[in-house]
C-alpha cells in the first residue's frame, strides 16, 4: 500500500467514527425519555427508585455513624 491508500483508509476510518458517534447521540436521545421524568417547570429529571435504608447497624460493618 501507498501512502494515498493509508490516506483514504484513514479518511473511511475518520468519517465511519464520526458516523457511530452521531447515531450513539441519537439512541441516547431517544433512550433518555425512557430514564428521565418530566418535572413541573418542564424539563426532564433523572427517574429514582427508591433505595433500601438500614435500619440499625451492627458494629464493624462500616454503616454505624458513631
Amino acid at each position: 500500500m501507498d501512502a494515498g491508500n493509508h490516506f483514504e483508509l484513514a479518511i473511511a476510518v475518520a468519517i465511519a467514527t464520526f458516523g457511530v458517534l452521531i447515531g450513539l447521540v441519537y439512541v441516547a436521545l431517544y433512550a433518555r425519555r425512557y430514564f428521565t421524568t418530566p418535572t413541573a417547570a418542564g424539563t426532564m429529571a433523572l427517574a429514582r427508585t427508591p433505595t433500601a435504608t438500614p435500619t440499625s447497624a451492627a458494629p464493624g460493618d462500616g454503616l454505624s455513624r458513631s
